[in-house]
């Protein structure tokens, strides 16, 4: 294998060339591309956070609306069978009153027959 000085001359002239066209040409799109792809990524980790943040926040706001709910369903309850027992009462002593009502009327009609039957009975 023959170096000769003029070949290992021509090898530097022609990388120069390539370095120069490279520089020249590429390095900056290359440089730009990379450049943006940095901020991208930047802008997508950025997004990333946000998003969980957002989903973090939803997620309390859900529990709080259900904490909401759960006492809004426990009062409505409540307040529904409070309602219930005094409706209960109510119906019970009406009921009550009726048939008290009832019994006076049958007693003072069976009293009524009685003395119609005695005084049938005394002619």
């Amino acid at each position: 294998m023959d170096i000769s000085i003029s070949a290992v001359i021509a090898q530097i002239i022609n990388f120069g060339i390539i370095f120069f066209l490279f520089s020249k040409f590429a390095a900056k799109p290359l440089s730009n591309a990379i450049e943006e792809r940095r901020e991208l990524l930047k802008k997508l980790k950025h997004a990333d956070e946000v998003y969980n943040q957002k989903i973090k926040e939803a997620e309390l706001k859900a529990e709080e609306i259900i904490a909401v709910g759960t006492t809004t369903k426990e009062s409505m309850i409540h307040d529904a069978t409070t309602i219930a027992s005094k409706k209960q009462k109510e119906m019970i002593t009406e009921a009550e009153s009726k048939a008290e009502k009832i019994i006076q009327d049958g007693e003072a009609r069976a009293a009524s027959l009685q003395s119609d039957l005695q005084k049938d009975f005394e002619l």
